[in-house]
């Protein structure tokens, strides 16, 4: 542990660094074959590529929820607030699975050219209106933006997973399907050390206010995934 405040000896989280690290390596060497499984060209066309940041900040911003979010449960029932935070995380997951369903039967029956832009502009301001609740405490419009970003984050994910693999071939869509898992992993990393790091330790968090800070990196977040898609 750096400091106080920091879960940086996590040992999940250190285990997907590591295999991130161990994929990077392996990737580099991969480059060098004359016949490499994961093509260059990939990371050469702007969707593969936009998708693959999209993948990392996706899966940051979920996984980096799912830690955060009972934690926060907790406090506000400490607050009175009848809210039961395992009813939260699983409903979490649901909305995000729901999100993912829906949003990729839209995308496979009608092409939507800015549809990815919407979903991270909705994402964008589900999460803004999270962190403002937070700071004002307002149980119902937090209930509301929390449901808007397990949607919005599920409907992402299923975009960039279908919008990259409508531009290689199919025999590559495997491969780039399991390219895009590994950015999903990657921001899973980095996503739970970022979010659990902005949080002192579990004994001492009392308020809900010392959530303000990864409610504000989970903005941060979907405003470069905005970015990004508009780049």
């Amino acid at each position: 542990m750096l400091s106080k405040g920091f879960y940086w000896n996590s040992t999940g989280t250190l285990l997907m660094l590591a295999a991130v690290a161990c994929a990077i390596i392996l990737f580099l060497i991969e480059r060098k074959h004359p016949n490499p499984l994961i093509k260059i060209e990939f990371l050469k066309t702007k969707i593969i590529r936009s998708s693959l940041v999209s993948a990392i900040l996706a899966g940051a911003i979920m996984y980096g929820l799912v830690a955060v979010l009972p934690l926060c449960g907790i406090i506000l029932g400490k607050h009175g607030f009848q809210l039961d935070e395992s009813k939260l995380l699983l409903f979490f997951m649901i909305g995000i699975s729901a999100g993912l369903l829906s949003c990729s039967r839209l995308v496979g029956k009608y092409q939507f050219r800015h549809f990815t832009n919407l979903l991270w502009g909705m994402l964008l301001t589900g999460a803004t209106v999270m962190f403002l609740t937070i700071f004002s405490k307002n149980l119902t419009f937090f209930s509301i933006s929390t449901i808007l970003v397990e949607l919005c984050t599920g409907g992402v994910m299923a975009t960039f997973l279908i919008n990259s693999q409508n531009t290689v071939s199919s025999e590559d869509r495997t491969v780039l399907s399991g390219l895009i898992q590994l950015s999903r992993y990657f921001g899973a990393s980095i996503g739970v050390t970022l979010f659990t790091g902005l949080l002192p330790e579990i004994s001492l968090i009392s308020t809900v206010g010392q959530f303000l800070a990864p409610f504000g990196m989970l903005v941060t977040l979907c405003l470069l995934g905005l970015i990004n898609e508009l780049v």
